[in-house]
């Protein structure tokens, strides 16, 4: 951490350690050792961080797995759901009680990462399809929830979302996450595509404010 004009300035090498610590912590899996471990996540933070392959990550770094080494240890995880609850601990870990146990307004937002190539059996299932964007019409989609302060976005809930889930049933399962924070909505906010009379009626009925 260090200190600019009196403001206190997270460092690259401090939000690396920290984000990796986190998921090391929260997200287990079974390589041999937490240094192991730490190396797995390390090639996923640069790899995301550079919008990469796993493989193109691994040959760029010094004494790296091979990208293959790193898919198998990750194939593990072949249930989505409990990923998920991993995921969502991992994300609340370090909440302060700013966040927790407070009035905050929150957003919804989807997420639309392309996918390209021929889905096997097992990816078939998570597919969505939409408009062509990136040359493709096949997608993963997840959801988000995050607070808004000061104008940053804090994630606190994030699930997959499924070819045949509603709007509605993807609100529900996102305040089901963050139900043990003890979060009040202020208000909810949400993009046009949750702009249907089923979304307005369970908010409605929630008592939830929202703008859309």
């Amino acid at each position: 951490m260090k200190k600019h004009s009196d403001r206190l300035v997270l460092s690259d090498g401090r939000t690396l350690r920290i984000t990796r610590d986190i998921l090391t912590e929260n997200i287990p899996f079974a390589p041999s050792g937490r240094q192991d471990a730490e190396m797995i996540f390390d090639i996923m933070l640069r790899a995301a961080a550079g919008a990469d392959s796993i493989e193109n990550t691994c040959k760029t770094l010094q004494d790296a797995p091979s990208g293959k080494t790193v898919r198998t240890r990750l194939e593990q995880y072949r249930s989505v759901t409990d990923m998920e609850v991993h995921l969502n601990r991992a994300l609340q870990a370090l909440l302060s009680l700013r966040v927790r146990d407070s009035r905050q307004p929150l957003a919804v937002d989807y997420n639309m990462p392309p996918y390209y190539g021929n889905p096997s059996p097992e990816e078939m299932p998570y597919m969505c399809k939409g408009q062509a964007e990136s040359g493709t019409t096949r997608f993963y989609v997840y959801a988000t929830l995050y607070v808004i302060r000061k104008g940053k976005r804090v994630t606190v809930a994030i699930v997959t979302v499924m070819p045949d889930d509603t709007y509605v049933a993807v609100i529900t399962r996102l305040l089901h996450k963050i139900a043990s924070l003890n979060i009040k909505i202020e208000c909810l906010y949400a993009d046009k595509g949750f702009f249907n009379v089923p979304v307005i009626r369970h908010l409605k009925a929630l008592g939830i404010t929202f703008v859309i």
